[in-house]
C-alpha cells in the first residue's frame, strides 16, 4: 500500500504515522483486509507497518516503523526559561543517517519499480 498525505498547513509530507494508520484502516473498514494482519504501508519517507487490535467492540490502530536518531545534544534545562541563546553541546549520529538513507534509497526504489512517482518534497 502507498500512502502520500496532504497536511493543512505543512502540504505533502514524506510520512505521516496517523495517515498510514487511517489508511491502514480502510483497508479494514471495506473488508479488504482481516484488522489484526499487519500491512506494509510506503510512503516517500519511509515503510512502516500497521494492524488493527481489536479492544471490545473498537480497533486500537498499531504502528510499527524505525526511528532515526540522527543527532544527541545534552544541555542545562534551566538555560532554557532564560531569555539568552540556548547553548548545547551535541554529535551526529553518522552510522545512523547513512543507514536511513540506504533504506530510503532501497523504498523509492521499490515505489519507483511499482510505478509510484512521489511528488517531490
Amino acid at each position: 500500500m502507498f500512502v502520500h498525505t496532504y497536511e493543512r498547513g505543512a502540504g505533502l509530507t514524506p510520512s505521516c504515522g496517523s495517515g498510514v494508520a487511517a489508511s491502514r484502516a480502510v483497508l479494514s473498514r471495506l473488508g479488504l483486509v482481516e484488522p489484526e494482519r499487519p500491512v506494509t504501508v510506503r510512503n516517500p519517507g519511509g515503510v512502516a507497518r500497521s494492524l488493527l487490535q481489536p479492544v471490545g467492540d473498537l480497533w486500537q490502530p498499531l504502528l510499527e516503523g524505525n526511528a532515526t536518531l540522527v543527532y544527541e545534544a545534552e544541555l542545562d534545562p534551566a538555560v532554557l526559561l532564560g531569555d539568552g541563546p540556548v547553548e548545547f553541546s551535541g554529535e551526529v549520529n553518522m552510522a545512523e543517517i547513512g543507514a536511513f538513507a540506504e533504506l530510503s534509497r532501497e523504498n523509492l526504489k521499490v515505489l519507483s519499480d511499482a510505478g509510484i512517482k512521489p511528488t517531490e518534497i
